[in-house]
């Protein structure tokens, strides 16, 4: 995998997220308040070779299309060869999942070009990378491919390949990396390879740029990125309701971002009004059974953090007359 390929994917996803921000940071000449924010792709090694591959072959060969005039192949074959499972009522001999740029080598011009879609009478391009419409809205994972021949027509050509499963799935999905220029978000050659990140036993090993994603059903998750070359753990609670969910961890710092924004752990409030019950210890006994902390904290806490660990924190000890603490 390239920088720029992983690189590419946060800055969609970062789009995707917040397309007006993107219209603003970016200053481009087209109007996206029309467009409907959309959950992050999550990224997929099969996509990713599929998606290698196209751009690889445009690039040896020297042409620019979806059907390769070389195995005369299409995007669906493509992927399918590489081992992802589109819909079974695809058919091969056609192009679902694929987006086409040639001529730039960055990531940022790259998606600026498709974004903006110009000399397009239908913006094809955005319509399928930013989710618009009920089908292209549908996609879930993503892979990207780019090559570079010098002595080719465009020297650099990109193949974005933007999907679904079948059947579909959600993904907590994400890169983690070292932040080398302190503006905490993921740039080019940034991404760590090789840590660890799991969610609720989940796990699963970040790409060689930083790139994760673990397939999940809904609920709530604790999710940590460690190991490595990553510094310390980062951990973040997430809750996960039929859509992907972006969560990237910073080495260093042992929180994360969900979705792009910093995860910060809130305090949690207590009813006074409850009056918890103790139990009664009778002297002299060994080891009474006494009150577990769940049965004193009852529903007297409200913690807005997700998955939070509830308990009683004991901050000092006046003496061991009346007994210990266990």
């Amino acid at each position: 995998m390239l920088p720029e390929e992983q690189f590419f994917v946060y800055l969609l996803n970062r789009v995707r997220h917040d397309p007006v921000t993107y219209q603003i940071e970016q200053g481009v000449p087209v109007d996206l308040s029309y467009v409907t924010p959309r959950p992050p792709l999550a990224v997929n090694d099969s996509l990713f070779a599929s998606a290698g591959f196209h751009a690889d072959e445009m690039a040896t060969y020297n042409y620019f299309a979806h059907r390769s005039p070389v195995t005369g192949h299409w995007p669906n074959k493509m992927a399918r060869d590489k081992g992802y499972a589109l819909p079974a009522s695809w058919s091969s001999d056609a192009n679902y999942i694929e987006s086409l740029a040639a001529g730039r080598p960055g990531a940022v011009a790259t998606l600026y070009d498709l974004i903006v879609d110009e000399g397009y009478s239908s913006p094809l391009h955005r319509n399928h990378l930013l989710g618009i419409g009920d089908f292209s809205a549908a996609d879930r994972e993503i892979g990207v491919g780019h090559a570079c021949n010098a002595a080719s027509k465009y020297k650099d050509y990109w193949a974005i390949h933007a999907t679904r499963c079948d059947p579909a799935g959600q993904f907590l999905t994400g890169v983690v990396y070292q932040d080398k220029n302190g503006n905490h978000q993921y740039n080019l050659s940034e991404g760590l390879g090789g840590v660890t990140v799991s969610a609720n036993g989940l796990t699963t090993t970040t790409n060689s740029e930083g790139g994760w994603s673990i397939r999940v059903t809904n609920g709530t998750y604790r999710v940590s990125a460690s190991g490595g070359t990553f510094s310390g753990t980062g951990t973040v609670p997430v809750n996960v309701s039929g859509d992907n969910v972006e969560v990237d961890f910073l080495s260093g710092l042992d929180t994360g971002y969900v979705d792009f924004s910093l995860w910060v752990n809130k305090a949690p409030t207590i009813d006074a009004t409850q009056i918890p019950t103790l139990s009664a210890i009778a002297m002299n006994t060994t080891d009474p059974p006494g009150s577990p902390v769940a049965g004193i904290v009852g529903t007297s806490i409200t913690d807005p953090d997700l998955a939070a660990l509830r308990g009683i924190a004991v901050m000092g000890v006046t003496g061991t007359a009346n007994g210990v603490w266990q």
